[in-house]
């Protein structure tokens, strides 16, 4: 039996509806909420919005059961602004353009510790693709916003 994350209730919150234009939809995604099923979770937040969707025709300039594709993904533990693709056009376009740097993901973190006032990370992450683990090269840059010796809130420029 699949887990069920902390933040996971079953039902999409439309007031974390940011945005939706130009074939994309922008959702404010909370911690413990899977983008999607699958790595031992039934559903995630684009389950969640398609059920939401069906209920309620007409309120997204989308057809119920049409596909929502995200254009980035974002960790189960992560909060923030997630950009989706309601469009096929929109969608390819919005992956084109993260990939070629002309759309930047910029993150906040608190992290325990004091840290330089800037730096950069390079190193694997460990994923898993259809049952199967394998490791990606990631690489961040990061800089230091504010903090003391106990806790650092950092700007976070992930790459790739």
């Amino acid at each position: 039996m699949a887990r069920r994350a902390a933040g996971e209730t079953g039902e999409f919150d439309p007031r974390r509806i940011l945005f939706q234009g130009s074939g994309l939809l922008v959702i404010d995604k909370p911690a413990g909420l899977a983008v999607h099923r699958g790595t031992g979770h039934e559903e995630g937040l684009l389950e969640q919005l398609s059920r939401w969707i069906s209920g309620h025709p007409g309120f997204l300039k989308i057809r119920p059961g049409k596909p929502i594709h995200p254009i980035h993904l974002m960790d189960l533990e992560a909060s923030g602004v997630l950009l989706l693709g309601l469009a096929r056009t929109a969608t390819r376009i919005a992956k084109e353009a993260l990939a070629a740097g002309g759309l930047r993901r910029r993150c906040l973190a608190v992290v325990a510790g004091p840290l330089p006032e800037e730096g950069s990370l390079e190193g694997q992450v460990r994923t898993k693709l259809r049952s199967t683990y394998r490791r990606v090269p990631a690489a961040l840059e990061f800089r230091r916003l504010c903090g003391d010796e106990r806790l650092s809130l950092v700007e976070v420029v992930p790459h790739g």
